[in-house]
């Protein structure tokens, strides 16, 4: 609570100050505040613990989400946008016999500080420079499955969903360019950027991303992703261990978080062949995207039973469609996944021994391959609306990659809880945008 008293008071003062300083003709800076404020609700039909609880059923979720931002236009060409969050909601699944898990717990946490410099090279071709801590989203049609390069590993092969963020918040430099020509437009962004958390924090990571759309009928991109391409600390990101031990030749290595992801998507929109007013912007568009997640095959372990031997097993692919809703609906999506990986998709070897594996490593079981094809397919259903420029609702029902919450990290299942496709989850959320 202390937390939240502090930032409601230095939100009042900020906001205080936006008003008092909108506008100012002696700076030059024109400042522009704005916020949103939800409340989501809904319930894991089926799910599973690993940690503690084992199966769960119908376990209630809630969360509440306030959040202020400021853009500062410091010139036609330069902008400074800031934003921070407060989110509280409770442990789930809640441990009846832990009160102390019967309250919520507040996060108070930075989403945006970034500058970016907008330069035009005559009226086709737009750049814009920039960095700092930046939401990024290269992959306008996915609302939950995909995004897969900023929001996977590679070694070991996890992905992340969240339920209505379907993108990643990034830190670093950015260069991105466009060109259109009204009926065309192409793409590259170049990216450097630094880990934030979990594994070898501080390496330096080049993304590459292009993307071309044919007469906003057809768009293809592409990217890859260097990751810990320089490393600040190379024991934090290939770590010396008896459990990562593998041979090669006549040399002893051990895995590393180093590695290289590719993208490739594609989208297409058949409302160009036809004019149909009651269609929305987003009906009928029908995507799909893939990832390899580590590029390098490496030999069986020595003393593990983890071994990263098949990019088959390191692909993840998904499929979207949606469906015509006749403006009743702002759109309406189903996806589905395929990602044949045969171990868990889990954190727990990366969080609590930071190593690159996805078990303990004092603790790994023998490998059931045929347990883990139970989670091969994953499906979503979202939709949202928005109404009087003020107000959106959003739903989804998924089978995605789902973590439960602990407050205390010796509970913490750092494995997705939704391990087949008859294990789901639903959740309806009403915000307001001001």
């Amino acid at each position: 609570m202390g937390y939240l008293r502090k930032w409601a008071a230095a939100a009042a003062i900020l906001m205080a100050s936006c008003f008092a300083c909108m506008g100012d003709e002696e700076t030059g800076v024109v400042l522009k505040p704005d916020g949103h404020a939800s409340l989501e609700a809904g319930q894991i039909v089926r799910g599973y613990n690993n940690k503690i609880v084992g199966d769960i059923q119908n376990v209630f979720t809630q969360k509440i989400i306030l959040g202020f931002g400021l853009e500062a236009i410091l010139s036609p060409q330069t902008h400074f946008t800031g934003d921070v969050e407060v989110k509280a909601f409770n442990e789930f699944p809640r441990i009846a016999d832990l009160g102390a898990t019967r309250r919520y717990y507040y996060y108070f946490y930075l989403t945006q500080a970034e500058l970016t410099h907008a330069i035009k090279f005559g009226d086709n071709i737009t750049m814009n420079a920039g960095g700092g801590y930046f939401p990024y989203k290269y992959n306008d049609d996915v609302k939950n499955l995909g995004e897969y390069l900023f929001r996977s590993s590679a070694y070991p092969q996890t992905l992340t969903t969240e339920f209505d963020y379907p993108f990643a918040r990034l830190a670093g430099l950015y260069l991105r360019s466009e060109y259109s020509d009204n009926v065309n437009r192409a793409n590259l962004d170049i990216l450097l950027t630094t880990n934030t958390e979990w594994m070898a924090v501080g390496d330096i990571n080049l993304s590459i991303l292009a993307a071309y759309n044919f007469h906003r009928f057809f768009e293809i991109g592409a990217g890859v992703s260097f990751c810990s391409l320089i490393s600040v600390d190379k024991n934090a990101t290939t770590p010396s261990n008896y459990y990562t031990e593998y041979v090669q030749g006549s040399d002893t290595s051990c895995y590393t978080f180093a590695g290289t992801k590719l993208m490739a998507r594609a989208t297409v929109d058949p409302k160009k062949f036809f004019s149909w007013g009651s269609l929305g912007e987003q009906d009928l568009k029908i995507y799909t995207e893939a990832a390899l997640l580590g590029v390098k095959n490496y030999p069986a372990a020595l003393h593990s039973p983890i071994w990263y031997m098949s990019i088959l097993e390191r692909i993840p692919i998904m499929v979207g469609f949606n469906f015509p809703t006749f403006k009743l609906l702002d759109e309406l999506a189903l996806e589905g996944e395929w990602w044949g990986n045969r171990y868990p998709n889990s954190l727990e070897g990366v969080v609590d021994d930071g190593l690159p594996l996805p078990y303990q490593a004092n603790s790994m079981p023998v490998v059931d391959s045929i347990k883990y094809k139970n989670d091969n397919y994953k499906w979503s259903v979202f939709g949202s609306k928005t109404f009087a420029k003020h107000y959106r609702v959003s739903f989804q029902a998924a089978s995605d990659h789902m973590r439960t919450f602990a407050w205390d990290w010796n509970r913490q299942d750092w494995e997705e809880c939704l391990r087949s496709p008859h294990r789901w989850y639903y959740v309806l959320k009403f915000g307001v945008l001001f």
